[in-house]
């Protein structure tokens, strides 16, 4: 295509006439002092066609890209999310073990892709946090606090997009902290074994205003029930459950529960924000036929409240019951500092990259990172178990309070013993003689044999046992992060 540099058609032998430079259009390209000039133009604005014959700019914007109207009516910038991934990433606490206890060191990454779609290569390592810190290379905001999570981003300026600028931020997550509990048991009610118990009910008050996202729950399924149980979250009218729930449990199949006893994780996945010190209860519901042998089992203490902040209840088709003198066995957890990560001023893109354990003792937890794999590189024990059936445990010590794939260490220390370990919410349909999708188990072939077993893991919860004798003790071998 011949390209002409000027300003005056007729100067380079062109026509004057108007429809002699139309049809010339077609395969000409006019440029003026080496290139299309647009008024006002700026780095990354975006050049369309305005029309057959004219351009127009639409000015860049950080954080947006063009896009055209499906109408027609031309083009506008928006925002747009990226992807924020990255490929052959090593992070790691810092390399340096006198430094180790407070850094974090990206030491490797081929490529990343922040959330605005800006892509970057060819950085320069190492990079560093240091928890004590703040701003850009340091923590975003507040201070450092002990036994929490602790999550690394990646940070650049679009107002540059320089690799030189790219930083590491640290941004604390998250916590699920227990916050009411009634934990010792000696009787128990059976949900629908009767019209008398169509629903179970225990009165609590939040110690703490916050989202409640998870509540435990200590019981087992009895005989062979065919259907679901779950939770909603109500409040009191007048001493009782209101029959409105505020928050709606996942509902889980109770045909496949444990026949032992242990804790079962119920999570809400639309949580609702209680207010300290408010009256509300926890209702349990279920959709199996009404029978005196084949339902669930909700463990209780009777004799004296032994929990100042509500009562035990049961509900006919049309009544609920009060005893005072009794109260159900449960776990509440409120959701603590939520809160979206804060950029130092200047920059303006970001990328999550990892996460750290900040101690008890207020020491980071020393790992390697490869991709998504995150792996201590220092003996981390979750817990020895010797119960044949399974229980919630706990473990924000261990994992992030995000999706994980968990693997695990573990020392079986009794011959022929089956150590398993399963992800909650569906880690309480374990069947102790037998594998099933989702759990990680084996059985020992000698006393103290050890083992690698992995599973899913949401809500920080797992499933251990050790069936039907024995001890096993689970350590944190590695994880993968999942969002």
């Amino acid at each position: 295509m011949p390209t002409f540099n000027a300003t005056n058609p007729v100067s380079v032998g062109l026509s004057t006439k108007k429809d002699h430079f139309d049809r010339a259009f077609d395969n000409i390209l006019v440029v003026r002092d080496g290139g299309i000039a647009i008024p006002s133009q700026t780095a990354h604005d975006f050049i369309p066609a305005a029309s057959a014959s004219q351009l127009t700019r639409v000015a860049a914007v950080a954080g947006k890209v063009p896009h055209f109207k499906a109408d027609g009516s031309g083009w506008e910038m928006v925002s747009v999310a990226g992807p924020q991934s990255f490929r052959g990433l090593h992070l790691r606490t810092h390399q340096d073990g006198d430094a180790a206890a407070n850094k974090v060191a990206l030491v490797g990454l081929e490529e990343v892709v922040m959330d605005d779609g800006v892509r970057y290569s060819g950085l320069t390592f190492p990079l560093e946090a240091d928890i004590t810190a703040s701003g850009a290379a340091g923590l975003d905001t507040g201070s450092r606090t002990a036994s929490t999570w602790y999550s690394i981003y990646l940070i650049g300026k679009a107002s540059t997009q320089l690799a030189s600028d790219l930083r590491l931020l640290l941004h604390r997550e998250k916590d699920w902290t227990l916050d009411q509990s009634q934990t010792t048991q000696d009787t128990y009610a059976q949900l629908r074994s009767s019209t008398a118990t169509t629903k179970l009910a225990q009165g609590f008050q939040p110690g703490t205003t916050g989202l409640c996202e998870m509540i435990d729950i200590l019981g087992y399924r009895t005989g062979t029930p065919s259907g679901n149980i779950w939770l909603t979250i109500e409040a009191d009218a007048a001493g009782v459950p209101s029959g409105t729930p505020l928050a709606t449990s996942d509902k889980l199949v109770v045909t496949d529960m444990s026949s032992g006893l242990g804790n079962i994780r119920f999570p809400f996945r639309t949580p609702v924000s209680l207010t300290a010190g408010t009256q509300y209860w926890i209702v349990m519901q279920g959709d199996y036929t009404v029978h005196a042998s084949n339902n669930f089992v909700w463990s209780a203490k009777g004799g004296a409240s032994s929990y100042a902040g509500g009562s035990y209840a049961t509900y006919n088709p049309t009544t609920w019951t009060l005893t005072a003198t009794h109260d159900f066995a449960f776990k509440t957890y409120v959701t603590r500092n939520s809160a979206a990560l804060t950029l130092p001023s200047g920059w303006t893109q970001s990328c999550k990259v990892g996460y750290v354990y900040n101690t008890g003792s207020n020491v980071l937890r020393k790992f390697v990172q490869h991709e998504r794999w995150n792996q201590p590189i220092e003996s981390v024990t979750v817990g020895a178990i010797a119960s044949a059936y399974q229980s919630v445990n706990h473990v924000a010590a261990f994992v992030p309070p995000v999706p994980c794939l968990l693997s695990t260490f573990i020392n079986c220390d009794t011959l022929g013993s089956q150590a398993m370990i399963a992800g909650a919410p569906e880690g309480s349909y374990l069947n102790p003689s037998a594998r099933l999708a989702g759990v990680g188990g084996f059985t020992a072939r000698v006393a103290n044999e050890n083992f690698v077993a992995s599973c899913l893991v949401d809500w920080q919860g797992v499933y251990p046992s050790c069936y039907p004798s024995g001890t096993a003790t689970f350590y944190l071998d590695a994880f993968e992060w999942l969002r």
